[in-house]
């Protein structure tokens, strides 16, 4: 396994993680590996009302992402989570989930990251290359959001290397440090309670949106559906228009056709 990462301060890390954190936290833990950073907190109990855990790794042995994708978490790279307490299921952890990634991009195109948007729902992309994703899950009364972002793509010789990520090096900004991204990551995760009307969470996504006025094919239980995205509805699903018709989905493998850009205005309405 490839060191994950060079400048591992677990005491640095929970300093910055102190001073930068925008909500109470109960319990910070760093660990050198575990499973997932994600599953670490969901079989631990949950903090107390109005606070939050954290639990940031150097690095993973199973990380994953939506659809029991695996997450590579053995180079260089931020993986991290916070848990908080819920009464009931998550109603909204799609908008929950898409808020933090619009967060996550406003903060990275801070430090300059300019080519930086989101896929619809939880992918930060650089250019045409993955660069941070995000997992929002629930375990009875436990809700926790995971984050990952790249510092380092694979080596060449991972099999991960094969497909399309890139790592912040190669966005040609100078990094900062190890443990001011991580304070970086968290808040935008640990800020989930933040409330964010329909109209001013809209005209943020906007600003990142990948796939709008954009073919898509969405894969949903096996069926492929092709169609144009356009947005997001109040529930955060995708709409897309499907041959005239405007149908909206929750969830659903999405990949974005070869022919890009439709003849439409590119420009997204607010």
């Amino acid at each position: 396994m490839q060191t994950a990462c060079r400048s591992w301060h677990p005491i640095d890390i929970v300093r910055s993680l102190e001073s930068a954190a925008p909500a109470p936290l109960q319990r910070v833990s760093v660990l050198d590996l575990c499973t997932s950073t994600n599953d670490y907190l969901l079989s631990r109990r949950p903090p107390i009302k109005d606070k939050f855990n954290l639990c940031v790794a150097a690095a993973q042995s199973a990380g994953r992402g939506r659809h029991g994708k695996t997450w590579c978490s053995n180079h260089r790279g931020v993986y991290l989570s916070v848990s908080w307490r819920v009464v009931s299921n998550l109603t909204n952890g799609g908008w929950l989930l898409l808020m933090t990634a619009v967060r996550l991009a406003e903060s990275l195109r801070v430090l300059g990251i300019s080519d930086i948007s989101i896929k619809w729902p939880n992918d930060l992309y650089y250019k045409d290359a993955k660069l941070a994703g995000m997992l929002i899950e629930q375990r009875n009364k436990t809700a926790v959001m995971g984050l990952g972002l790249n510092i380092a793509t694979p080596p060449a010789t991972a099999p991960e290397a094969k497909t399309s990520w890139v790592g912040l090096e190669q966005t040609g900004i100078a990094v900062p440090r190890y443990s001011e991204l991580i304070a970086l990551v968290a808040t935008a995760a640990l800020a989930v309670g933040e409330q964010i009307d329909f109209d001013e969470g809209k005209r943020r996504f906007s600003e990142f949106d990948m796939l709008y006025n954009r073919s898509v094919e969405i894969n949903k239980q096996g069926k492929k559906i092709s169609a144009v995205a356009q947005g997001i509805d109040r529930q955060a699903r995708l709409l897309v228009d499907n041959e005239g018709q405007i149908d909206a989905y929750g969830y659903g493998e999405i990949s974005v056709h070869n022919d890009g850009i439709t003849d439409r205005c590119r420009q997204q309405p607010l």
